[in-house]
């Protein structure tokens, strides 16, 4: 069991994040700490006194440290990354604790991190996965996620900010249920099939 996990089996836990802008890897982490346990408090700050106190830090402080629950991948000499060297972005540092609770098993747990996690942390920290250019921007989940975020148009507050953000985490959080749930099932008829 991950600290990760236990951390967040305890009452009243607090989760931060950086304020303004949001991204999908901030959003779908937000998302994988509320499948585990819904009344997590996500606080989105940039004030170092709240960020320190806070339970769980991810995306901001510029720490990686499983142990103490800091998930940030923002440090100069950062070098996380999977065997086919795509890095690890804060949703992939939070899925990597906690996915195989979340999946029920290692396998499901892996097979929802080459189908969305990836993905999203390949986009986040530049990597580029396809090399075809095209015209327009292509709407990956990272670019979906991306689009709750205030436009140049729009009145913003901190409040809208936040609420555009829950907003994201609410539609991140389906969507990440629907790929565990996918990839559980298909790692139970594997089982069924493998024991025929």
């Amino acid at each position: 069991m991950s600290q990760l996990y236990t951390i967040l089996q305890r009452p009243n836990v607090v989760a931060a994040t950086h304020s303004g802008t949001f991204h999908a890897d901030d959003v779908l982490a937000a998302a994988t700490l509320r499948l585990v346990k819904p009344s997590v408090t996500i606080l989105r700050s940039r004030d170092t006194d709240q960020l320190n106190a806070a339970d769980i830090l991810f995306d901001v402080g510029r720490i990686l440290n499983p142990a103490t629950c800091r998930f940030d991948h923002h440090q100069l000499e950062y070098n996380e990354a999977r065997p086919n060297g795509i890095p690890y972005s804060s949703f992939g540092l939070v899925w990597r604790e906690l996915g195989e609770q979340l999946c029920g098993s290692a396998a499901a747990a892996n097979r929802v991190d080459i189908a969305l996690v990836q993905g999203v942390d390949a986009v986040d920290c530049g990597v580029t996965i396809c090399k075809e250019v095209v015209p327009v921007k292509l709407m990956s989940i990272s670019a979906v996620l991306g689009s709750f975020n205030q436009g140049w148009q729009d009145l913003t507050s901190a409040e809208t900010i936040n609420a555009a953000f829950e907003q994201a985490v609410s539609v991140a959080k389906l969507i990440l249920e629907n790929a565990i749930r996918e990839a559980s099932g298909f790692e139970k008829a594997k089982a069924v099939v493998e024991q025929s």
